[in-house]
């Protein structure tokens, strides 16, 4: 299975229908440190199919991307309608440095505070936190609770969850918050669906 599996798992139109709002929004933050490095050619290409699907089958649709690592946390597109958007390339995407999870993830969330029902946030690794120096786990756990209050959905995607469940629990994913798919098989390794 590829590295990107949310573009065969997971319909976001559908999904996104079931939050009632005429404006909706899809967030992913992505890792772009050093160990992303093996799957460069599956991420670029499964996002770069993502977003092209979405142009066809949701042109009303909102984008955000975060590119991340301890050298940069990088806003590619913010509220960017997905119809002006070309695709991902390769050259967009150059692993290397750590992983500063709790940084990205805390950061990307406090740019869109406007932002209310029909948001879909994705977070998608396959490292473990290593460098953030902003935010703490318990900070980005409390953000990820109030943005589900309003309407958000979280979706926590690895490439080996039981290597990483530590993570994804440590945001509330395991305590019933937000979903989590696994790339190598193992969909909903902590007990969560992936819908």
């Amino acid at each position: 299975m590829d590295y990107w599996c949310i573009v065969e798992s997971f319909e976001i139109g559908e999904e996104m229908k079931k939050a009632k709002t005429d404006e909706r929004h899809v967030i992913v933050v992505l890792d772009e440190s050093g160990s992303m490095a093996s799957r460069k050619s599956d991420t670029v290409h499964g996002l770069d199919e993502f977003i092209r699907t979405q142009k066809k089958n949701s042109p009303g649709l909102f984008f955000t991307l975060t590119l991340f690592n301890s050298s940069k946390l990088e806003q590619k597109y913010k509220k960017v309608s997905i119809k002006d958007i070309d695709g991902f390339k390769d050259e967009e995407f150059s692993p290397n440095n750590f992983t500063p999870l709790w940084d990205a993830v805390g950061r990307t969330i406090m740019e869109v505070p406007e932002l209310d029902k029909g948001v879909m946030f994705v977070i998608l690794t396959d490292g473990e936190e290593n460098a953030s120096k902003e935010f703490k786990a318990r900070q980005v756990r409390n953000l990820i609770k109030e943005k589900e209050k309003s309407g958000w959905k979280f979706i926590y995607l690895g490439v080996d969850l039981d290597r990483f469940t530590n993570d994804a629990s440590t945001m509330g994913f395991a305590a019933g918050g937000g979903s989590v798919e696994s790339c190598t098989g193992s969909t909903g390794a902590l007990g969560l669906s992936g819908t």
